[in-house]
């Protein structure tokens, strides 16, 4: 085969597309032999976890002209292969990522260097019927890199027996994977804690109780960092048409790749990131839409439409008064709304509570939630990233104008004893 085709670079990236969900036994040649009947390609892109290491489960195409690359996608994508449904879409130039993800995290980041092919790792996962743990012979496993995969687990557990099925579990409300499944074997650099399965009750105990002891060792809260996202694979993720669920799934590999790059940024356990805003909405809407998502999640919870938070969640706050410390609409600094004569809406903004569990309720109750806005309208809603210097910055700043406030008070004061003398 030739070389050239797999080293092949093209300054016009137009006809570039990402394909994801791909079988994991496909290599270039397979993904040639599909794509190639709809042009010329130049290269054909697997990255690897590392050098010589397992697939990450999606690739690259580059297409000699863009009406070819666009003819791949309308014949190929959702299309079955091996099994799975493949994800055709065009790959993200840098200034169009940044759009589909919203400018605020340039505006707010823009001291990091962004990658314009970020790691995305969405696979596919069937469910499968798992034999009951009362028969003693299962393993339950704790611990686990989120980018692990059941054929390196497989490989870990193989040497000690013969393995009937190895399965990693999945988060229904979230549609991602848990990070359960515990014995001293390492996989990717991470200890494993193996123990025997326990029956559902004795399990939802012992994971709330890890679950208290992980977020108090969490200083940068990144626990935080799956919340509200969909995954493509997720019930919600049917609902969303494959550019909604791109944004959102793109965001999270932008937020995720900013936390590793940068220790000073952290994730907010009280502010709110909100994207997909109508641009009518302005501040005191907002704050409003803030408050009534609390009781909204409530009467939900009453009626037994969704999960109420766990009782460790609950502990940040949960009973005290619901309030909204700020919301903030982000405005254009060129542009003039028409109807209101005000900077125009950029179609994003803040929600800022004062506790916890508050912030979560809101993020779950208006994340995605189509009886706001409409369908076509779906508010994108994660916990904010936040620069730590800047926080600090930003707090000096306030105590320092407190303290000038002071000082001109008790001038005040003082004039005031002054004349009544």
């Amino acid at each position: 085969m030739n070389a050239k085709l797999w080293n092949a670079s093209s300054n016009d990236k137009k006809g570039r597309l990402i394909v994801r969900n791909i079988p994991w036994q496909y290599r270039e040649q397979e993904l040639l032999k599909i794509f190639s009947k709809y042009g010329e390609i130049i290269e054909v892109n697997l990255p690897r976890k590392f050098t010589g290491g397992p697939l990450r489960g999606f690739a690259y195409i580059q297409y000699k002209n863009y009406e070819d690359a666009e003819k791949a996608i309308n014949g190929l994508n959702e299309t079955k292969h091996q099994g799975r449904t493949i994800a055709v879409d065009w790959a993200l130039p840098k200034d169009k990522y940044l759009e589909a993800i919203g400018s605020q995290q340039s505006e707010n980041y823009n001291e990091e260097t962004i990658q314009q092919d970020l790691e995305q790792e969405i696979q596919d996962k069937t469910p499968k019927s798992l034999y009951p743990p009362s028969e003693g012979n299962v393993l339950f496993i704790r611990n686990l890199s989120f980018d692990a995969t059941e054929e390196e687990l497989s490989e870990i557990f193989k040497p000690f027996g013969p393995l009937r099925y190895c399965v990693i579990t999945m988060d229904h409300q979230t549609g991602h994977p848990s990070d359960s499944l515990a014995c001293k074997f390492t996989l990717r650099g991470r200890v494993l804690s193996i123990v025997k399965a326990v029956d559902r009750n004795e399990a939802h105990n012992i994971m709330e109780m890890n679950q208290q002891r992980r977020r108090k060792e969490d200083r940068r809260n990144i626990y935080l960092l799956q919340e509200g996202v969909i995954f493509p694979d997720s019930l919600s993720a049917k609902l969303l048409t494959p550019s909604e669920v791109n944004k959102r799934v793109t965001s999270y590999s932008f937020r995720k790749n900013l936390l590793a790059k940068n220790p000073n940024l952290y994730i907010s356990k009280t502010r709110l990131s909100v994207r997909n805003l109508p641009l009518t909405v302005d501040e005191s809407t907002l704050k409003k839409l803030g408050k009534e998502s609390v009781k909204k999640f409530k009467e939900e919870v009453e009626n037994e439409e969704r999960k109420d938070l766990t009782e460790s969640e609950k502990m940040e706050g949960w009973n005290r008064k619901v309030d909204v410390k700020q919301a903030k609409v982000i405005r254009a600094k060129d542009r003039i709304d028409k109807t209101t004569q005000k900077p125009r809406s950029k179609g994003y903004g803040f929600l800022e509570f004062t506790q916890h569990a508050h912030a979560l309720a809101a993020l779950r109750h208006l994340n995605n939630n189509p009886e706001l806005f409409g369908e076509r309208k779906r508010l994108i809603v994660e916990f904010a990233v936040e620069n730590s210097i800047i926080v600090k910055k930003r707090s000096g700043r306030l105590s320092n104008k407190n303290d000038k406030n002071k000082v001109v008070e008790d001038n005040v004061n003082v004039d005031k004893r002054k004349k009544s003398r």
